[in-house]
């Protein structure tokens, strides 16, 4: 992903999130620093696996989103671009990012340009239902639990009740 992380810290604004249309963040965000606004794009990159042969793609870390630094006053000249549907907002107010939030999408596409350690994920609450979708338990469905730091999934047998907890990897289940 093309990303322009270079911020005058002396002329620091908030950093907003812009929700814009499917698969045309790298375009937006073109249309954007075309404009002059200061665009956060962080990225990564995605191997896709076809018959014949695995292609890596470069994909946007937040699928449907760019960050924009701006001022409000900017507001009109986001949304007038081609492929932006809003600015995340609460009603019709505005609403930045926190700081620390938009220093981590700054960091993330810092870290974009140097490995491949990013992807994106769910997140996953404790408690939740989830259902298994690769590997030797696909089809089961169980409920996430947290033992040591490491994500389980609990699969009960409830005429028995008796369980048994599973260790995979956060890629190896959904949320139901």
């Amino acid at each position: 992903m093309n990303t322009d992380t270079s911020i005058n810290r002396s002329t620091v604004q908030n950093c907003y999130a812009v929700k814009v249309r499917s698969q045309g963040e790298g375009r937006v965000a073109h249309a954007l620093r075309q404009k002059g606004h200061q665009v956060l794009l962080p990225g990564y990159v995605q191997c896709r696996r076809y018959s014949d042969r695995v292609k890596k793609v470069p994909c946007a870390l937040f699928p449907g989103y760019v960050f924009v630094r701006m001022d409000e006053g900017a507001l009109l000249s986001v949304v007038s671009t081609f492929g932006v549907h809003y600015v995340v907002g609460f009603g019709s107010k505005l609403e930045p990012l926190p700081e620390h939030e938009a220093k981590a999408v700054e960091v993330l596409c810092e870290a974009n340009d140097q490995n491949d350690q990013c992807e994106p994920c769910e997140i996953f609450t404790v408690g939740q239902r989830a259902m298994i979708i690769e590997g030797l338990f696909s089809g089961l469905v169980g409920v996430l639990q947290k033992v040591q730091d490491q994500t389980k999934v609990v699969i009960s047998i409830d005429s028995l009740q008796k369980a048994v907890r599973i260790s995979l990897p956060s890629s190896s289940f959904r949320i139901l």
